[in-house]
């Protein structure tokens, strides 16, 4: 979910994706999620935004760093937000970058959640003509 985390992150396997080497390094620990909203529609990954309905892939091996996208599991919800860390106060924030305002997510350190892993590509969601 790209705006609040209300998406239960459960492991719903809709399927795979085959992705041309070209495009994406292969390497273990890829994942890839759909975007629902647009709370991370001015985030630019590659010179790519995020957008509902796009592709983003995951690198559940990078260890996240303040200002990465990340993918994080929190009360059992799944969020992409930016993040950043305040190691002084011990405060995690998970921040949009959207034309809409979303508010931020604070989570203390000693707090049940999950850092899934690093935004690495997006892959746009296709757009169909079929005139």
């Amino acid at each position: 979910n790209c705006g609040e985390a209300n998406i239960f992150a459960e492991e719903n396997l809709e399927g795979y994706i085959k992705v041309s080497k070209n495009i994406i390094k292969i390497g273990d620990g890829l994942l890839a999620v759909k975007a629902s909203g647009n709370s991370m529609n001015k985030a630019s990954v590659n010179g790519q935004n995020i957008e509902d309905g796009d592709y983003v892939i995951v690198d559940t091996k990078k260890h996240p760093q303040s200002n990465n996208y990340i993918l994080a599991i929190i009360d059992n919800c799944a969020n992409i937000k930016k993040l950043l860390l305040n190691s002084k106060n011990k405060i995690i924030s998970l921040m949009s970058e959207s034309t809409e305002n979303h508010p931020p997510i604070f989570i203390h350190e000693t707090d049940k959640f999950l850092i899934n892993g690093v935004v690495k590509y997006i892959i746009k969601k296709p757009v169909v003509n079929w005139s």
